[in-house]
């Protein structure tokens, strides 16, 4: 009887002990869009939390397939030893150590469910909801106390960068969470409910749709639209047709309403032919996308199969700059800003062909599993990487790192833990 009571007590507190570390991993997706220090000190005392409860049963929970999870991270330590600046390799590889720490520390802490899936596409949803409204809030702010008319709204100043700098984050990463949140809160509406929930949903998709329209990210609103559209359908929708019949007309009123606003249709427009047609540009913005790919394309054939080493992208790219007279690509430092081509740059054909097979296998599992979340969280890495280094920078990392594991881990096992497509459709009732 004692030693009955004795493990239910030890069942109990092991079971606190989780539910905490768990919290702590809620707090860390929830304070994704804010200031990095909070997510490093979240990290950091998940960290302590999970190896100060650490038994030799834990380690039993680490699946066989960390090793690919981990992969990014290892193509940036395998970069380290031929590159010519060491301090910058060991940088990045510092900064991605995000990219180790996840697929390690979180099957230690906490056990993977579809439910807990759940309770952290909330907690990133409460927190690109809570980004979001100090961020309309400061432009409230400088409307009203600054005697400015409201149609100002609408001007530059208030889109892209200039609506996520008081947050001082890339509107781009901000964009991804919000996507992902929108793209959550859709399957939410496609649950069974009450008519006061379905209304709860709507607005909240609104006000982060009116977050997505500000933040202007185009790889961002054009993902969120291609998923919404065509693969949300395979999912949750039974009347397809009269889905998108109602999705055309949203999406109509929504891009004649886009093309009222200046710099949103010339976003969209002609600053987007601009970004991709080579030598078609001016001196008013950075040089277009293309021409700095092309720059980088242009360094491959002298180092092609291992790449110039980690932390040398930047550099190596500069010479090439000042080459082609891409003079505000060199004073800034531009990366390549295509993930597929940086890991050309700097781990060659086998570091692209890994980072592609690791994709690939990360899509595998989503499919399996019939996980249209992970499915669609990939698909936007998977757009977004084409634009950005979003594995360079802290705020991608971090999310990815979160997320890829968290959903990774959780549809490993589809045998046993396969996302049923629901019987309730959007559409019928």
């Amino acid at each position: 009887m004692d030693d009955t009571a004795t493990l239910n007590m030890e069942t109990r507190d092991e079971l606190k002990s989780e539910n905490l570390r768990f919290l702590l991993v809620l707090l860390f997706a929830f304070s994704l869009p804010f200031d990095r220090f909070y997510s490093t000190i979240l990290l950091m005392l998940l960290i302590v939390c999970t190896f100060a409860g650490l038994n030799r049963k834990k380690w039993k929970q680490i699946p066989r397939q960390i090793w690919i999870f981990q992969m990014f991270f290892f193509l940036a330590c395998l970069g380290y030893p031929y590159s010519a600046d060491k301090h910058e390799a060991g940088f990045m590889i510092e900064k991605q150590l995000a990219l180790l720490a996840f697929p390690l520390i979180l099957p230690l802490a906490i056990k993977f469910t579809k439910e807990r899936v759940r309770y952290l596409l909330i907690a990133l949803t409460l927190g690109s909801l809570a980004a979001l409204f100090f961020l309309f809030a400061n432009v409230a702010n400088v409307i009203i106390f600054g005697h400015l008319p409201v149609s100002l709204i609408f001007s530059k100043e208030f889109f892209n960068h200039g609506f996520s700098g008081p947050l001082a984050i890339h509107a781009g990463y901000l964009s991804l969470y919000v996507s992902l949140s929108i793209i959550f809160l859709a399957t939410e509406l496609a649950k069974p409910s009450r008519l006061n929930r379905k209304l709860f949903l709507i607005a909240c998709i609104g006000f982060l749709s009116a977050g997505l329209f500000f933040l202007a990210s185009r790889n961002s609103i054009l993902t969120t639209t291609f998923i919404i559209c065509i693969i949300y359908p395979l999912f949750y929708v039974r009347k397809k047709v009269i889905f998108l019949g109602t999705i055309f007309i949203l999406f109509a009123a929504a891009i004649f309403l886009a093309n009222q606003v200046g710099y949103f249709h010339d976003r969209f427009s002609s600053d987007l032919i601009t970004d991709i047609n080579a030598g078609g540009y001016n001196f008013e913005g950075a040089e277009p996308r293309v021409e700095r790919w092309k720059a980088g394309l242009e360094l491959v054939p002298h180092s092609p199969i291992f790449g110039y080493g980690t932390g040398d992208e930047a550099g190596m790219l500069k010479t090439k700059f000042v080459e082609k007279e891409l003079f505000i690509s060199y004073l800034e430092g531009f990366n390549a800003h295509n993930q597929y081509l940086s890991y050309l740059l700097k781990n060659g054909l086998i570091g692209l062909i890994i980072f592609l097979g690791c994709l690939v296998y990360y899509l595998k599992i989503a499919i399996k599993a019939k996980s249209f979340i992970y499915l669609s969280f990939l698909v936007c890495m998977i757009i977004g990487f084409f634009t950005e280094n979003i594995l360079d920078a802290n705020k991608g990392i971090y999310y990815f790192a979160l997320f890829n594991t968290f959903l990774g881990y959780t549809f490993l096992k589809t045998d046993t833990d396969t996302v049923q497509i629901p019987q309730h459709s959007v559409n019928e009732k």
